[in-house]
């Protein structure tokens, strides 16, 4: 058995021969193509020793028959790949078939005192899985961030209305109607916000929740911001003052994730997905101690690593949710991962992350950013953007992602405020891609509503924002 170094792996590889653990897990499979997942979950397991089998040991069904044979610790071979579970005096599985000894596993034994080991036959061996066409006897593990390659995209099918954001890219609205359907949306997403939380708390106390529950609160949400590419966006400015934040930033971050995904051309199963993600990503936080949560204080080292946990507790409660993708899980667990290692709960770091996180990740911190919280005054939507181009510059944002953000929110985030050369305030309603800082605004009135015309600033050579600035109290209608 060689051992395999990580490093010398890429996407697309052919790997040579079969790759297995410390344990004997069997974790790539000879002529297989490697694909980013998989490099995934070799990183996460990168305390583990990795070997490459020599000569993988193919089974058909002419292969003679193994009868029980007892084996001292030293007639075991590193490399050998068993025909039949090994077991102890007591009967008790050690290894199971299929699976390649190693010198590790070796060890273990020497270090438990065991001097002898049973291969036990094919007949009294519990029956490994296999497929019609394999010839490896492969065991069965738990690997959440390896199952999504191979689920089956309709364990939650997604209909017309959840793929809507990839269809409202280029949809706008007269003013006087978007007005009309941002206040249908407000209602839209106190619902959503309500109903997330009651799914959640049900995770939470251990009740079994189905997936298709958690499209239908997406779905409620779509069939609005489908009509305009912007709602989505303007509905952040709606956030309430509830001290409990968590389900709110759970919504908005799913539509805000959703429309930034749809903007980087991800599939339709994609947006979904990250939507789910989104409104489950902080389901773990719910076991974190409400003193630490609530805190109007920097958490010290110790409470910041239970806060770091929460991934973990994330990914174990969605195991009460049925017909979940594995995508989702995967998302969820890396959510908080950042492109430079700094992120947890894994510290992995560029390739590593899955694509659909590292659009979560960004989105999540600018959600984050612009409410209020115990421990810290909100950030203006603009200082927010510049905080998160800030942390792109450092390494731990992708720079792909952020410029898809960008486009959609523009450098002056769409539903926020700013103060014009005119010594106006304006709302901006649409980003411009083109032209960051030049959106498309609209004066709020001295009688609190909006002008009833946008103001294209790429066209006004006269007019352009000086500063970004707090909203008014009662923020603005269109006239």
């Amino acid at each position: 058995m060689h051992t395999v170094d990580i490093s010398t792996l890429s996407p697309g590889q052919r790997v040579p021969c079969d790759v297995y653990d410390s344990n004997g897990n069997l974790m790539l499979q000879a002529e297989q193509t490697i694909e980013q997942s998989d490099l995934i979950e070799l990183q996460d397991r990168a305390h583990d020793e990795l070997f490459y089998a020599e000569e993988p040991i193919v089974m058909t069904p002419d292969t003679e028959p193994l009868e029980d044979h007892v084996l001292t610790v030293s007639e075991l071979r590193i490399g050998q790949a068993l025909r039949g579970d090994i077991v102890d005096a007591n009967g008790v599985l050690l290894l199971a078939r299929g699976a390649v000894i190693t010198e590790r596993f070796i060890e273990r034994l020497k270090a438990r005192g065991i001097k002898q080991v049973t291969e036990r036959s094919d007949q009294t061996s519990q029956p490994a899985p296999q497929s019609e066409n394999s010839t490896h006897h492969r065991p069965t593990r738990a690997r959440v961030e390896k199952k999504y390659r191979s689920d089956s995209p309709h364990n939650i099918k997604w209909d017309a209305d959840l793929a809507a954001m990839l269809g409202v890219q280029d949809r706008t609205l007269p003013l006087h109607e978007l007005h009309s359907r941002l206040m249908r949306g407000r209602c839209e997403l106190d619902a959503a916000v309500s109903e997330t939380q009651q799914i959640l708390n049900d995770i939470l106390s251990g009740g079994r929740v189905s997936g298709r529950e958690l499209a239908s609160t997406l779905r409620g949400l779509t069939t609005t911001v489908q009509a305009d590419k912007d709602l989505a966006l303007l509905l952040l400015q709606f956030k309430s003052k509830s001290p409990d934040y968590l389900y709110e930033h759970s919504v908005c971050t799913a539509l805000t994730a959703m429309r930034v995904a749809a903007q980087l051309h991800h599939t339709e199963n994609d947006v979904v997905d990250l939507g789910l993600a989104a409104l489950l990503q902080d389901v773990g936080m719910l076991r974190v101690p409400e003193e630490i949560r609530f805190a109007s204080r920097s958490l010290e080292r110790t409470e910041q690593q239970i806060i770091e946990q929460h991934p973990d507790h994330s990914v174990s409660m969605l195991e009460n949710i049925t017909g979940l993708r594995s995508t989702v899980k995967a998302v969820v667990f890396q959510g908080h991962e950042r492109m430079d290692g700094s992120g947890y709960p894994r510290r992995r770091s560029g390739m590593f992350i899955h694509p659909l996180a590292r659009v979560l990740g960004p989105v999540d911190t600018y959600v984050a950013l612009t409410p209020d919280r115990p421990h810290r005054k909100a950030k203006l939507p603009h200082h927010a953007i510049m905080h998160l181009l800030g942390q792109t510059k450092q390494g731990r944002f992708d720079k792909t992602v952020i410029t898809g953000m960008l486009e959609c929110l523009s450098l002056y985030p769409v539903g926020s405020f700013v103060r014009l050369s005119t010594d106006k305030v304006a709302q901006v309603l649409r980003g411009n891609p083109t032209h960051l800082s030049q959106p498309l605004v609209a004066e709020v009135q001295p009688d609190g509503t909006l002008a009833k015309r946008e103001r294209d600033l790429t066209r006004c050579r006269t007019t352009t924002i000086v500063e970004a600035v707090a909203p008014p109290d009662t923020l603005p209608i269109a006239a």
